[in-house]
Parts: structure tokens; sequence; C-alpha cells
């Protein structure tokens, strides 16, 4: 079979993709959220993409720029073999609201969502296997003196045991339905779910990982995440991560990767897939 390649300058790289969703005459049908199999909202989305992500997905013009190049991974000599699982909530909390001084004593949504938060954070947690709890935003009101009728938050919930990560999710959600009361109205509605699952350090994929590592001139550091690998794993397939290169801030506004090791990184991950295309 013969094979062409072709060979583009700086200049001729394509700056913008065609997005063929403007030119149909009936627009494809939306994606269905997994846990109530509605149509997901770009809201929805926000729990597993990006925005310029979710972006270009809801987008219907015709030409979309293209991103700018973007590399994550910094964990460079690190494989991953076990999957943390995650459930994740937005919790609201409803009231009548009113005004701060002549309704003074009515409850406020953001007070009723702060004491929840402070119970959620007495909650005991397990240091083995590891399990995680952490409430990362939160928001409510419409001025300084109103009593806010609603507010929400969105919790993250990890834990490298499944059976650790259902009970945690059971005194949440015991929390959140002792949270109502007269005048107070609590929600939850789940937004995020990843299973646990691991493969045996033993496993020969892992041994190659390794030797991978090893061969980049790294001493490999075997370690559990959240990653697309978490779903193949809780169904008992084999699958890992490897970084690719290293960095730090990771999930702040400062989060960087240094570029010089991303060689060595491509290299020993080049090595891996190829290893696995022969079945060495």
């Amino acid at each position: 079979m013969d094979r062409r390649q072709f060979l583009l300058s700086q200049s001729d790289i394509p700056t913008q993709w065609y997005n063929i969703v403007a030119d149909l005459r009936v627009p494809p049908d939306p994606p269905l959220h997994p846990a109530t199999n509605q149509p997901a909202g770009p809201q929805d989305l926000e729990a597993i993409f990006p925005g310029p992500i979710i972006e270009q997905e809801v987008a219907s013009d015709r030409w979309i720029p293209i991103p700018e190049p973007v590399l994550e991974g910094m964990a460079l000599g690190h494989v991953y073999h076990k999957a943390v699982g995650v459930k994740r909530y937005r919790i609201t909390a409803r009231t009548q609201g009113g005004h701060s001084w002549s309704d003074y004593g009515q409850p406020s949504a953001v007070v009723e969502l702060s004491k929840l938060v402070v119970q959620l954070s007495a909650l005991k947690l397990p240091a083995k296997p590891r399990t995680t709890m952490n409430v990362g935003k939160i928001q409510g009101g419409t001025s300084v003196n109103t009593i806010p009728a609603e507010a929400w938050l969105e919790l993250d919930l990890r834990s490298e045991g499944q059976a650790e990560l259902a009970e945690l999710v059971e005194g949440v959600e015991r929390l959140i339905e002792a949270a109502n009361k007269a005048g107070v109205r609590v929600e939850a509605e789940v937004i995020g779910s990843r299973p646990a699952g691991e493969m045996s350090p033993e496993h020969p994929l892992v041994k190659l990982a390794e030797s991978c590592v090893r061969e980049a001139g790294l001493e490999p550091i075997l370690t559990s995440g959240s990653t697309d690998a978490n779903i193949p794993l809780s169904k008992g397939y084999p699958a890992l991560v490897l970084g690719v290169t290293q960095g730090g801030g990771a999930h702040t506004k400062g989060e960087f990767i240094e570029t010089e090791p991303v060689e060595r990184g491509m290299r020993q991950l080049t090595r891996f897939v190829s290893s696995v295309i022969r079945g060495q």
C-alpha cells in the first residue's frame, strides 16, 4: 500500500476546524447525563471538561478556532495502576429569603449550607485506603442586605477503596437529608462519578511500564489517581497511566509543566506502546 506524507510549514498549519453541525438540517441529539439519562447541558459537562472544550462541543459556528497545544502529565516516573473512586455532588439549599432587617430570623440558605459544611468536615475519613473530601465551590445570595433564598456548593469525595467511598457517600447523604427542616430544603445532585479499581503491581503491563521508566533513567513509582484508566480498571480490564513530564501547582492558577523532561517522557511512553503492540 502506497503511503503519502504531507509536510506543512508553520504558516500552513490550520488554525480552525470545520464544524459540520452548522450545515446539518437537523442538529444532532445532545449527550445524555449518565446519572439522569436526560440531555446534558454545559453546566453538567463542567464536571469532566474545561470551559473551552465545552464551548467547542456545544458551538454551532461553522469554523471553530483550534486551541493552542496542551501537554499534561506532571508525574514523570509515576505508574498509575490503581484508580481512585470519585463521587461529586452539587448540593443546593433553598429558603424563603427576605430582607436582612425586616425579616431577620428567617432561615438563610447560606447559613444553612455553611452549617452542613461544618458537619461534613467533621466526618472521620480513613487514612488507608486513602479517602478525601473537598468543598471546591460555594456560592449564594443576591446582595449584602438580603437573606439568601438559595445557595449551592460542589463536593468532591474520593477513595482508593470502593467500599470506603460507598460508606462516605452514605454518611454524606444522611447529613444532607438531616439538613432539611421547616423552611429549609436541601437537595443533592450527582454531577460526577468514577469507580475505583486496581491492577496488581505484579501484572505484566505494570512490570513493562516499570522497565520503560527505568530505561528512561528514572526509578518508577507505583501510585493511584483518578484518570481515564478508572473505567477499565473498575471492570477488571488491565489499564494504566504514565506521566510524561514534571511540574507543580496542580489545579491552581499557578500550575505549570517543565518542557525539558518531555522528550524523556515521550521516549518511555513510545517504548511502552511499541512493546505492547509487539507483544513483548
